[in-house]
C-alpha cells in the first residue's frame, strides 16, 4: 500500500514540473486559414461577359427564318366620300334639226328641267338628257336641271350654218358641198304652192335637176316635196337621192320672205338621214 502511494506522488510531481516548463516557453500563434472564393466561370462565346457594376438581361434570340418577325396589322382604309354627280361633258354641240345627249354621271333619282330654252326641247330618261334643236338660234345656251336639292348645268352650242353665196343653192350639211351646181332656175306658184326648179344646164334640163314644191310656210316650219333626177353622189357611188319622188318632207325655216327680201331658206332631213340646206329666191 505504501508502495502505490509513493508512485502516485512521484507521478504528480512530474506532472507539475512539466506544466511549469510549458508556461515558461513562448507560444507561436497558428494563423487562421482563409477560405478563398471559388473562381467565376469564364463566359462562353454565346454568352457575353456580365458586368459586375451593371448586369444586363441576356438578349432575346434572333428569329429563325421559319419564324418571321410579326408585322403590325394594317390600318383600315379611310372612308371615301361619294363621287360628285356631273355631266360627262360640260359642253356639247348640235346642228339645227339634230339631237345631242349627255349623261349625268353618279346620279340616281329624279331629274327635271328648270325653265325652258327657246328653240330647243329637252327629254330626260333616268340620268340621260337629250337636247333637240328645233329652231335656228346659233350660239351657246345653258340648260339647268334639278335633282334632289342640287342643280346641274349643261351648255349646248348650236352650230352656225355655212355662209353660202348666191340666191339659189342646195347644200349637203355633212360634206358642206352642193348636191347640184345650179346654173338655171325657174319659179312658179299656184294654189298657194311655190314651185322652184334648179337645173345643172339649160340645154338638157331634165338630165340633172331638183324641183321643190313648197306649201304651208310659217315662221318656224314648212312642208315640201322633191322631184329630182341625175343627182351625182357626194360619197360612194349611189345617187345623192334615190328615186325621183320624195313627198311629205318638213323643213325648219331659217329665213322667211318678207317685205324687204324674197329669199327663203330652210334646213331639212331627207332620205337616209341626209341633211340639206336650201336657199332660193321666191320672186316670180
Amino acid at each position: 500500500m505504501n508502495k502505490i502511494l509513493r508512485m502516485l506522488f512521484v507521478f504528480g510531481m512530474l506532472s507539475l514540473a512539466l506544466g511549469a516548463c510549458k508556461k515558461n516557453d513562448p507560444v507561436t500563434p497558428t494563423p487562421d486559414p482563409k477560405i478563398k472564393p471559388a473562381p467565376k466561370p469564364a463566359p462562353t462565346p454565346d454568352q457575353p461577359k456580365p458586368s459586375p457594376e451593371d448586369p444586363k438581361p441576356a438578349p432575346k434570340p434572333a428569329p429563325t427564318p421559319d419564324q418571321p418577325k410579326p408585322q403590325p396589322a394594317p390600318e383600315p382604309p379611310a372612308p371615301q366620300p361619294a363621287p360628285e354627280a356631273r355631266f360627262n361633258q360640260s359642253e356639247v354641240s348640235v346642228r339645227i334639226g339634230k339631237s345631242v345627249s349627255a349623261t349625268l354621271e353618279n346620279f340616281t333619282g329624279t331629274l327635271t328641267q328648270v325653265g325652258q330654252e327657246e328653240g330647243f326641247t329637252a327629254s330626260i330618261k333616268e340620268n340621260v338628257v337629250t337636247i333637240t334643236a328645233e329652231a335656228y338660234h346659233p350660239g351657246k345656251h345653258v340648260f339647268t336641271f334639278k335633282g334632289g336639292d342640287k342643280s346641274y348645268q349643261l351648255t349646248v352650242n348650236l352650230e352656225k350654218l355655212p355662209e353660202i353665196p348666191g340666191d339659189y343653192a342646195v347644200y349637203d350639211l355633212d360634206t358642206k358641198k352642193p348636191i347640184l351646181d345650179a346654173k338655171y332656175h325657174r319659179n312658179s306658184s299656184a294654189n298657194g304652192v311655190i314651185t322652184i326648179s334648179l337645173y345643172a344646164n339649160k340645154e338638157n334640163a331634165a338630165s340633172e335637176f331638183i324641183q321643190f314644191s313648197i306649201s304651208q310656210v310659217t315662221e318656224k316650219n314648212l312642208n315640201f316635196s322633191i322631184t329630182c333626177a341625175g343627182l351625182k353622189p357626194l360619197v360612194g357611188s349611189d345617187p345623192y337621192l334615190p328615186g325621183p319622188w320624195h313627198n311629205g318632207l318638213k323643213g325648219i325655216v331659217i329665213k322667211k320672205p318678207n317685205d324687204q327680201s324674197t329669199i327663203l331658206s330652210f334646213v331639212s332631213t331627207v332620205a337616209e338621214g341626209k341633211q340639206i340646206y336650201v336657199i332660193m329666191d321666191t320672186k316670180k
